[in-house]
């Protein structure tokens, strides 16, 4: 079954909203959560999205004011 672009890019959202939640759940109320993307990992099986594109969607989720991103020191913050 061949899957549309849409469909992946829809996939790789759901992903990253999903390390978003369950890193909201390790952080303290009010402070901002950390986001990590290990741009040496590829994923073979394709479960995940590439480093490149979780960095991209991260600033997708920011362009549609869902997150608010800080960058410092090559990580990204965001709330």
């Amino acid at each position: 079954m061949t899957t549309t672009p849409e469909e992946k890019f829809n996939k790789d959202v759901w992903y990253v909203l999903k390390q978003i939640k369950e890193r909201a759940l390790y952080t303290k109320k009010g402070a901002p959560i950390e986001y990590w993307i290990n741009f040496s990992f590829f994923d073979a099986t394709g479960s995940s999205p590439s480093a490149a594109d979780e960095a991209a969607i991260l600033e997708k989720l920011e362009e549609w004011d869902a997150i608010k991103i800080h960058n410092r020191g090559g990580t990204w913050d965001y709330m």
